[in-house]
Order: C-alpha cells, then sequence, then structure tokens
C-alpha cells in the first residue's frame, strides 16, 4: 500500500490506523450506490470501470475500457464426486480445488480412516502421502479448460484414486513423487505437459449461508496477496489483485500466460449432500494451496470421525505439497500430539511444526444434523469470524 496508494482509509496520514479509529469508506459507498442504481454497466461500461482502468495504467500497467468489456463471467457444471456414499459438488477450474479435493479424498477411501484414531501416527502418515500424489498431479496437469485439456474425469476417477492409493505404504515415505498417468481413466487422448506453478492467495474470504428452505449458499472470493496489488482505485475506494501472479512463469507451463487465460487458483467452496440426497454441509477456505487440505481434513473430520461442524474446522492439519518429482517438506500444525510428531519423524518424513493459525486455512462452514433437525456452524479461529443464526 506504501507504494501505490500511501494515503488511504487504511493508511490515513501513511500510517495505519488506531486499534479504536472508525474506518470509513465513502469512495467505497460511492461505488455501492453507483452498482446498486446501474447494475454491471457502471463497472463494465461506466465510470467505475474507467476510474479503474485509469488506476491500472498510472501504476504502470497496461489495460483498456475494451480488455474490461472484452470479459465475461462464465457458469460451470461443478465437480462432482463422492466419499462413502456423501456427494460431493465442488468448484472446476480454473480453480484446481474441487477437482482435487474429491482425488485426495477417494485415495482415502481406500482406507479404514473411522477405524484410526484421529490424526494418529498411521492416519496423518497416509493422509500425507495422499496429498504428495494429489500435488504432484495438480502441478502438471491443472490449469485453464478452455485453453488446455485437462484430464478431469481421470483425476477424479475412483479407479485411479486406487492406483494411487496402491503407491502408499504403512512404513515407507516417498522422496520422489512424478505425477500419475490419469489419462487411461479419462476416455480422452493423453497429452504431456510441463507442470504449472503454485497459487498463494492470502486474502482470501470464504463464507457458507443456508436459509430456513435448506438453499445453499459456498462462496469464496479473494484478491490474492494482503491488499492485492496495493494499488487503490482513489475515487471508488476498493483494491485490485494481483491474481496474475498465480500463472506460472515457465512459458511451457499448462498454466502459462496467455490472453483471456484464467490463472490457476485453488479455491473450493464446496457442498455435500447426505446419502440420501439431503443437504449435509456447505464448506470452504482460505489459505492457497492449503484450502485443498483444509477442506479436505474438515470433511473427514464430519464423516469418518463424527465430528460437529466448529469442532471438525478447530481441529489441528497438515499440509504436504510435491512438485518437480520431489516431495516438500510434511507441515505439522501446532496441537497434534508431540509423540506422534516423533513418531512420523522416525518413519522418515522430513516434517516442521508450525504454529496453529491461519497458514494451514482458515474455514467456514455449515452442517445439517438431520436427526436432530438442526443446523451448526463453524467459523475458524485462526482468523476473525463467527457462525451467525436467526
Amino acid at each position: 500500500l506504501t507504494k501505490y496508494s500511501p494515503n488511504t482509509v487504511w493508511l490515513p496520514g501513511g500510517l495505519p490506523p488506531e486499534a479504536d479509529v472508525v474506518l470509513k469508506q465513502p469512495e467505497l459507498a460511492k461505488a455501492f450506490h453507483l452498482l446498486a442504481s446501474d447494475g454491471p454497466n457502471a463497472f463494465y461500461h461506466g465510470p467505475i470501470g474507467e476510474a479503474m482502468i485509469a488506476a491500472v495504467n498510472k501504476n504502470g500497467g497496461a489495460m483498456t475500457m475494451q480488455d474490461l468489456k472484452n470479459y465475461s463471467l462464465i457458469e460451470q457444471k461443478p465437480v462432482h464426486g463422492t466419499y462413502r456414499g456423501y456427494s460431493i459438488y465442488s468448484t472446476p477450474p480454473a480453480s484446481s480445488g474441487g477437482t482435487h479435493i474429491v482425488q485426495l479424498l477417494n485415495i482415502m477411501e481406500n482406507f479404514p480412516v473411522a477405524s484410526w484414531k484421529h490424526n494418529s501416527p498411521e492416519y496423518l502418515h497416509t493422509l500425507a502421502e495422499g496429498m504428495k500424489l494429489v500435488f504432484a498431479d495438480r502441478q502438471k496437469y491443472m490449469a485453464d479448460t478452455a485453453f488446455v485439456k485437462v484430464p478431469l474425469q481421470g483425476l477424479a476417477s475412483k479407479a485411479y484414486a486406487k492406483e494411487l492409493a496402491g503407491k502408499i505404504k504403512a512404513y515407507d515415505v516417498m522422496k520422489e513423487v512424478p505425477a500419475g498417468d490419469p489419462w487411461p481413466y479419462d476416455g480422452e487422448t493423453k497429452k504431456a505437459f510441463v507442470g504449472g506453478g503454485g497459487d498463494v492467495h492470502m486474502s482470501t474470504s470464504s463464507f457458507s449461508v443456508v436459509d430456513a428452505h435448506g438453499n445453499i449458499v459456498a462462496s469464496t472470493n479473494t484478491v490474492n496477496y494482503f491488499f492485492g496489488s496495493g494499488v487503490i482505485v482513489p475515487e471508488y475506494g476498493f483494491v485490485l489483485n494481483n491474481e496474475m501472479d498465480d500463472f506460472a512463469q515457465n512459458p511451457e507451463s499448462v498454466n502459462a500466460p496467455e490472453p483471456g487465460k484464467r490463472p490457476l487458483s485453488s479455491m473450493s467452496p464446496t457442498i455435500l449432500l447426505d446419502p440420501e440426497g439431503r443437504p449435509f454441509m456447505t464448506i470452504g477456505a482460505a489459505g492457497a494451496m492449503r484450502i485443498i487440505t483444509a477442506v479436505s481434513q474438515i470433511v473427514m473430520n464430519v464423516v469418518d470421525f463424527g465430528m460437529s461442524m466448529d469442532e471438525a474446522i478447530e481441529q489441528p492439519r497438515i499440509f504436504n505439497p510435491a512438485g518437480g518429482g520431489k516431495a516438500g517438506k510434511l507441515l505439522i500444525e501446532e496441537g497434534i500430539d508431540p509423540s506422534t510428531v516423533s513418531y512420523l519423524t522416525l518413519r522418515g518424513h522430513d516434517l516442521e511444526v508450525r504454529p496453529f493459525g491461519g497458514y494451514f486455512g482458515t474455514a467456514q462452514g455449515i452442517r445439517f444434523d438431520w436427526k436432530k433437525n438442526r443446523i451448526n456452524g463453524g467459523a475458524d479461529s485462526r482468523r476473525l469470524g463467527v457462525p451467525v443464526g436467526y
């Protein structure tokens, strides 16, 4: 903010406001009034868009009103899978989230998760190995499907997940983790690509809403880094994102930038239905690639371990990436039994314990309890938030 927008509502006089200062945003209110009265035209064809284009170009960007007019929203079918009889609906590409949540849960379905103690050595070892396999595939295959052929059916296939699960050994830790081959399970012509880049969502918001009729909304939005690009449209008081950062730098990558292409993300607003087809859960999170692992662990906490929504969200988590054919470090959140951490170290995991906090994802969710005819919500204590019902 100090580079591009040194004197804003968030930095009055160039300094952060004191804790008891009321933030007033009249410029943003002006934008809301325009949108309420004129609708999308105020943004795509009107004064808000014109002010945004001016802010971009003033700060070293290159954008025109025609670029803004060329942009269009797209409505897509959600990614669909099942986990132990529960139906999962989540985001399709250019988000990688829904596909890889389904993939990770499909892998874990091959193991007796419910018979293991929660966050036990057996469970965390198996889960960490599954994460490596998922992220290796994510890097190689996932991108905007309007530009790249992605084996979505194969990645979400239970048969492919069973093949991957066979690579997980009880007492071995994978150090070399090449991407798998989901194409035989996809029914399409195989095509190989160089891997894509990672995403770093630090200023993401996710929320879940349920009404009295059982209608569900799961929504995730982001400007990517904290305060996005740091560029604020001064006339209307909103910050511009830096989502271009989510493209890969390698020009041979499936996630390389192209005109009109959407960069890869991990946003994963997700809805689950129970085996009877009734609403069961809505869940989403912020946290870059940890969104995928946070949502997956919360789903297992509820389905396999019988937790309430809040309890499932509050449990400490793990994250184990992979890329370039190599396993990343197993990151463990504080709160997991130290004896389990020691056991995983002895088993051969290269691990690091990190503080309980937003790095591991910050989730919000709602669960339906049809036996008690109630719903219960959870808001992650890793971030400001609270569940509200009325």
